[in-house]
C-alpha cells in the first residue's frame, strides 16, 4: 500500500481510514451472507413460509448473496490495495463487474415483482391463487433474470468495454469511461422508471384499499353502536353483535381454520372481509329462496370470492405487504445517493472519498434486507434462531402456521 505524501500524520490517518473502510466491507460481507443465506434456508426449510409470496424473497436474497459473497469480498481488498490487485487477471474483475450490474438489476425486478404479488394478493384477491401459484412463481422467478441478463450481454455484442475496475469507486462494476457512462445511462433509463412507476402504482393501490377497508369497518362500528345493527354493502343487515361467527370444529370450515390457525374453536374476529365471508358460509347451510333466483346466483359469487379472502389470511398478507415494502424503501434509501451522483457528476469530479461512500452504502442493501425481516416478522425470526440453533441438523422443525407475521 502505498501513499505518495511527506507528512507522516496524514499517511497514518490515511492508513486509519482504509483499515476502517475495510472492517466496514468485512461486517457487510459476513452480515449479508449469513443474513441471506439464512433467509434462503428459512423459507425452504419452514412450512410456514413456503408459499409464492416468500419464492419472491427467496429470489431476492440470491441477487443480494451474490454481491456480498464476490462483490465486497474483492473491494475489500481493493480498498487496501487502492487499485486492481491483479492486474495480470483483469478479466475477472470484468466477470465480478457483469455480475454485480446483473444482480443490482435483478433485485430492481424483483422488488417490481414483489410489488405486483402483492397488489394482486390484497386488491385482487379472488386471483391470487389462480396467477401465482407455486408452479408459476417458479417460473415467474426464473424469468426475472432474463432482462437483466440480456442487458449485461449487449455491451459484449457491441464490443464496448464497459465492465471492468471502476478507479474512483475503487469496485469492480462499470468503468469510468464514456462507454460506461452511457451505459449507466441506458440502464437508468430502461429499468428504473418503468419498474419504479410499476412499484409506485401497486404500492398506492394497495394503501388505498387498506385504508377504504378500515373505513368501512368504522363505519360499521360506528352504526353498531347506535342502533346495534350495521348495513352490508349487499343491501342486507346483521346484528353486529354476533359479528364474531364461531364454527364449529366438526364442520369442514372449522376444520379448515383450525388448520390456518391452529385453535380448536375457529372463532373470526371482525374483520372487512373475514367476518362477511364467514356470516356467508353459514348461509350455505339453510335452504336457498326459491322466489329469488337472480339474488342466490349473486350471493353465491359474493360468498365465494369471500371464501377465497378469508382463506388468504388478509390480515397477515397486509402485514407481509408492509414488511416488503420497507424492503423497498430500504433498497430506495441505499441506492438512489449513488444514482444522483452519477447523474450530477458524469464525469467523476467529486472527491473520491465522496464516490467511495457511496459505494459502500450502496452495497450495503444487499446486507439490510435479513435485518428486516428478522426484525418485522416472528416467523423468520423464530426460523433464523432455529437454524442457528440446530445448525448442524438437515432439517429445520416447521413452525406453526397460526403464527402471523408481524
Amino acid at each position: 500500500m502505498i501513499f505518495t505524501t511527506d507528512n507522516a500524520d496524514t499517511e497514518m490517518k490515511n492508513v486509519g481510514l482504509v483499515i476502517f473502510e475495510c472492517a466496514i466491507l468485512s461486517c457487510m460481507l459476513i452480515l449479508g451472507s449469513i443474513g441471506n443465506t439464512l433467509t434462503i434456508i428459512a423459507v425452504l426449510t419452514n412450512r410456514g413460509l413456503r408459499e409464492p409470496g416468500h419464492y419472491l424473497v427467496v429470489n431476492l436474497a440470491i441477487a443480494d448473496l451474490i454481491p456480498c459473497l464476490i462483490t465486497d469480498s474483492v473491494y475489500i481488498v481493493s480498498a487496501w490495495y487502492r487499485e486492481w490487485f491483479l492486474p495480470n487477471a483483469y478479466i475477472a474483475c470484468q466477470i465480478i463487474g457483469v455480475l454485480t450490474v446483473l444482480c443490482l438489476n435483478a433485485s430492481i425486478m424483483n422488488l417490481t415483482m414483489i410489488a405486483v404479488n402483492r397488489y394482486v394478493c390484497i386488491v385482487k384477491y379472488s386471483r391470487y391463487r389462480t396467477i401465482f401459484t407455486p408452479g408459476r412463481t417458479i417460473l415467474i422467478c426464473i424469468l426475472i433474470w432474463v432482462p437483466p441478463l440480456i442487458s449485461v450481454m449487449v455491451p459484449f455484442f457491441n464490443r464496448e468495454d464497459v465492465f471492468g475496475f471502476h478507479d474512483v469507486a475503487l469496485s469492480c462494476s462499470i468503468e469510468a469511461t464514456s462507454e460506461g457512462s452511457r451505459f449507466l445511462t441506458l440502464s437508468l433509463l430502461t429499468f428504473v422508471p418503468l419498474s419504479f412507476t410499476i412499484i409506485t402504482f401497486c404500492y398506492v393501490s394497495i394503501f388505498r384499499a387498506v385504508r377504504a377497508s378500515r373505513r368501512r369497518i368504522e363505519q360499521w362500528k360506528e352504526q353498531s353502536s347506535q342502533t346495534g345493527t350495521s348495513k352490508r354493502p349487499n343491501g342486507e343487515y346483521t346484528d353486529t353483535r354476533e359479528i364474531k361467527v364461531a364454527l364449529p370444529r366438526s364442520s369442514k370450515y372449522g376444520l379448515e381454520l383450525e388448520k390456518s390457525t391452529g385453535s380448536s374453536s375457529a372463532v373470526v374476529d371482525v374483520n372487512d372481509t373475514v367476518a362477511r365471508s364467514n356470516l356467508e358460509l353459514q348461509k350455505d347451510h339453510q335452504p336457498p329462496p326459491v322466489d329469488k333466483n337472480d339474488q342466490q346466483s349473486s350471493n353465491e359469487k359474493t360468498t365465494a370470492n369471500y371464501n377465497i379472502h378469508a382463506k388468504l389470511n388478509i390480515k397477515k398478507e397486509v402485514r407481509l405487504t408492509m414488511n416488503l415494502f420497507i424492503v423497498f424503501v430500504v433498497f430506495i434509501f441505499c441506492w438512489m445517493p449513488i444514482t444522483i451522483a452519477a447523474i450530477v457528476d458524469s464525469d467523476f469530479s467529486a472527491p473520491d472519498a465522496l464516490w467511495q461512500s457511496l459505494s459502500i452504502f450502496a452495497l450495503a442493501n444487499s446486507c439490510c434486507n435479513p435485518i428486516v425481516y428478522g426484525w418485522r416478522s416472528k416467523q423468520f425470526r423464530q426460523s433464523y434462531k432455529e437454524i442457528l440453533k440446530c445448525s448442524s441438523c438437515t432439517t429445520t422443525p416447521p413452525i406453526d402456521s397460526s403464527i402471523v407475521v408481524q
